[in-house]
C-alpha cells in the first residue's frame, strides 16, 4: 500500500519537526546526564574495626540498626551487612 507523494513544502516541514525533536531529545539527555542524585542522609551510625577479612581489604565496620549490631564490609560494588548475633533483641527471642 503507497501513501499519498509529499510535495517539496510537505517533506521540508516534516524535516524541521523532526530535527527540532532531535534537538529536543539531545537537550533532555544533556540535562540527564548532567544532573547529579542527591547524597541519601545517614541515619545510622558506624564503628569502626580491626576486622578485616581474606577477600577485603577495608576494615569492617559495626553499624547498629534497632538496637541490633551488624558487620557491615564494602568493597567495590560488593556490600556485606551481617547480623552479629549478640544484641538483647535476639537474646530475649531465644529464651
Amino acid at each position: 500500500m503507497m501513501g499519498v507523494p509529499l510535495n517539496k513544502q510537505q517533506r521540508k516541514e516534516g524535516c524541521l519537526i523532526m530535527t527540532i525533536l532531535g534537538i529536543i531529545a539531545i537537550i533532555g539527555l544533556i540535562l540527564f546526564i548532567m544532573v547529579e542524585p542527591k547524597e541519601p542522609k545517614v541515619n545510622v551510625d558506624k564503628e569502626k574495626t580491626t576486622y578485616i577479612l581474606k577477600e577485603y581489604y577495608t576494615p569492617a565496620e559495626i553499624v547498629i540498626i534497632d538496637s541490633c549490631e551488624y558487620l557491615y564490609l564494602s568493597e567495590g560494588h560488593a556490600i556485606v551487612l551481617t547480623h552479629k548475633g549478640n544484641c538483647k533483641n535476639c537474646k530475649t527471642k531465644t529464651q
